[in-house]
């Protein structure tokens, strides 16, 4: 599968509900990542659309496939 096309649509609330998923804050996020606990948060708000690489890293630390981090095309989140 393809995942360039995901980027654009990051869901605001899905960071936060994978942390609370993983008993996991921000900060422990931000050192598991090497992204800043700023960026996370412009993530989850909507306002910053990581590199696929970020995505990556993202998915790894909160223990789930890149792909349900995002919408898909039809505006539904994947699994939940």
């Amino acid at each position: 599968m393809c995942y360039d096309h995901i980027t654009s649509h990051l869901t605001k609330s899905r960071i936060g509900e994978l942390l609370e998923r993983n008993n996991m804050t921000y900060d422990e996020l931000a050192k598991l990542t090497d992204a800043s606990s700023a960026t996370l948060q412009a993530m989850q708000d909507g306002r910053y659309d990581p590199p696929l690489s970020v995505a990556h890293k993202l998915a790894a630390a909160l223990k789930v496939p890149v792909e349900k981090l995002f919408d898909d095309e039809d505006g539904r989140i994947f699994d939940r």
